[in-house]
């Protein structure tokens, strides 16, 4: 059984158009209860903005948050993956790229996002089937 990113990804998709400024995006981010917002130009992803984007790239560098706007402190290119890769994939993009959210998309469209918290809620039962799959194919000599 391979656990694959669609089935565990959320598939809540909160976005905001570019230009939007930092002030709009987090009322945005607060109304609905998100971490994130998925940039869109032209109806397009082009980028993603976290929290983590907001401490480092606006509080920390004291920009107006009224004055700044998405596009200038959005990650962008957008790192993605495709529904059908395995929750390791995910997993191991998320440490050679640093990031804990991944926009899941297929033929330039998302479908939903992976974060490193839906791979730590699943990570036991990963591991559980994992075990039972080895012990399956391997003979037990006594």
């Amino acid at each position: 059984m391979t656990f694959l990113v669609k089935d565990y990804m959320r598939k809540d998709i909160i976005t905001v158009n570019s230009g939007v400024s930092i002030h709009e995006a987090v009322k945005i981010m607060k109304n609905r209860e998100s971490d994130y917002l998925i940039v869109l130009k032209d109806g397009n992803p082009i980028g993603i903005i976290t929290e983590e984007d907001l401490v480092r790239k606006v509080l920390a560098e004291e920009r107006d948050p009224r004055e700044t706007s998405v596009d200038e402190v959005m990650t962008s290119p957008l790192i993605t993956i495709e529904p059908e890769a395995c929750l390791s994939e995910a997993a191991e993009l998320m440490g050679e790229r640093n990031v804990r959210k991944i926009p899941v998309v297929k033929d330039g469209v998302i479908y939903g996002i992976i974060t490193s918290k839906e791979i730590a809620k699943y990570f036991n039962k990963y591991i559980d089937r994992i075990v039972k799959d080895i012990v399956k194919f391997r003979p037990i000599i006594f």
